[in-house]
């Protein structure tokens, strides 16, 4: 076999879906996060992606108003937006905008932040989302002596399990305008080492 052979057959390829309609099936919720540089749009973005993308809830961030057009918005359940309504032209009266409210503490603003986001969202993709979660494979964690403890927590660190594929590409987010796709797995593909990335990731 050519060495270069075995870098053909990745796990997964991302391919463009334009032309499928975004919410085909129960998935995740995805929110279009628009903010403005120089302020602490970054730092509440990536708050609430860390927080709220087990539950199922994806975020794409720009401050850039070119980016965000209204075909691109479009695409999204619901827009929050962390700037000037100015900003963002492309915004209309069509579109699910949520305003963050950041009073409070971090866990506070986060959960009205996601209890204002499942609001805007429409009741068919709120089911879809909901089944979505019921059917997702669940995340199994164990307790693991073997992990090094330095912040002295009282209860062991919990070692994450390996999803499945299904699990996997259930927690895999790509660019909204594209899926995930799987052509090759195991046992026709075993430990792949290189990935070749694209601009877009």
């Amino acid at each position: 076999m050519k060495p270069n052979i075995r870098l053909l057959t990745l796990a997964v390829s991302f391919a463009a879906s334009l032309a499928l309609p975004h919410h085909s099936a129960a998935n995740p919720l995805r929110i279009l996060y628009l903010g403005q540089d120089s302020t602490n749009s970054t730092h509440h973005a990536h708050t609430l992606m860390r927080d709220l993308g087990r539950d199922a809830i994806w975020f794409d961030y720009t401050a850039d108003p070119q980016v965000a057009t209204k075909e691109w918005i479009s695409k999204f359940d619901a827009v929050l937006l962390d700037a000037p309504p100015a900003r963002f032209p492309a915004l209309n009266a069509g579109s699910k905008v949520v305003s963050p409210d950041f009073s409070g503490d971090e866990a506070q603003w986060v959960a009205n932040t996601k209890t204002k986001l499942i609001a805007a969202i429409s009741v068919e993709r709120r089911k879809q989302w909901v089944d979505f979660l019921a059917l997702r494979e669940p995340e199994r964690r164990e307790p693991s002596p073997t992990i090094a403890n330095y912040e002295r927590r009282a209860e062991p660190v919990t070692l994450q399990q390996p999803f499945s594929i299904k699990g996997s590409v259930e927690r895999t987010q790509v660019p909204i305008d594209m899926h995930l796709e799987l052509f090759a797995a195991e046992p026709d593909i075993a430990k792949p080492i290189a990935f070749a990335w694209d601009e877009r990731g």
